[in-house]
């Protein structure tokens, strides 16, 4: 049709878990979910197998729905982190938003030529000095990042609410246009959450444990 709707592929080792709780967050922000591999999770150990299943999910997708293809999402939680990068770290021409909820990935993937697609990491308080160094080896780079830390331990259940923040990051990043390419001076560089700020940000929430 004349509309196309905003994609997100989902990567995950309990993906159908996962789109159970996305589901809603979709259905508000007017996402299309592509989960393009339920059996048996998404992780290192079957990666080629894996990135083929993606690679025709998508296809299928692309095929069979008003996708709009500037707006492709890829989305990693947990454990599917360096698989992800692994299979969509040199393809940020097809996914214009990469998003990294809780989960370790590696850099060295990622195309260091493409500095439009942005990304979005998110991580637990437990591990909150993690973040750190990951933020600033994508943004040394030139890679757009933009971080959030959630109030919770590791296992805090509280995944919904960054769904539901992580959807809007979504809907807003999309609907702001993109700055033109330039050189951004020294000066307008974004501070860094540096591993002291966060020690003092910890210092300070321990008190109310």
């Amino acid at each position: 049709g004349a509309h196309r709707c905003p994609m997100a592929v989902i990567l995950h080792d309990d993906a159908e878990d996962l789109i159970g709780g996305w589901t809603p967050v979709a259905e508000h922000y007017g996402l299309i979910l592509l989960d393009p591999w339920r059996r048996g999770g998404w992780g290192a150990g079957s990666e080629v197998k894996a990135h083929a299943a993606v690679d025709s999910a998508m296809t299928w997708a692309l095929t069979t729905f008003a996708v709009d293809t500037q707006r492709i999402a890829l989305i990693a939680h947990w454990s599917s982190g360096r698989a992800a990068m692994a299979f969509g770290g040199d393809r940020l021409d097809l996914f214009s938003r990469v998003v990294l909820a809780t989960t370790d990935y590696l850099e060295t993937n990622v195309d260091s030529t493409n500095h439009t697609t942005q990304f979005l990491v998110t991580e637990c308080w437990d591990n909150g000095r993690i973040i750190v160094n990951r933020i600033r080896a994508l943004q040394h780079d030139g890679h757009p990042v933009q971080a959030f830390v959630g109030f919770r331990g590791l296992y805090g259940g509280a995944e919904r609410y960054e769904w539901d923040m992580i959807g809007h990051w979504l809907q807003q990043s999309w609907a702001t246009p993109a700055l033109p390419s330039a050189p951004t001076p020294a000066v307008q560089t974004p501070p860094l959450l540096t591993a002291e700020m966060l020690q003092k940000m910890t210092t300070f929430w321990d008190k109310f444990r």
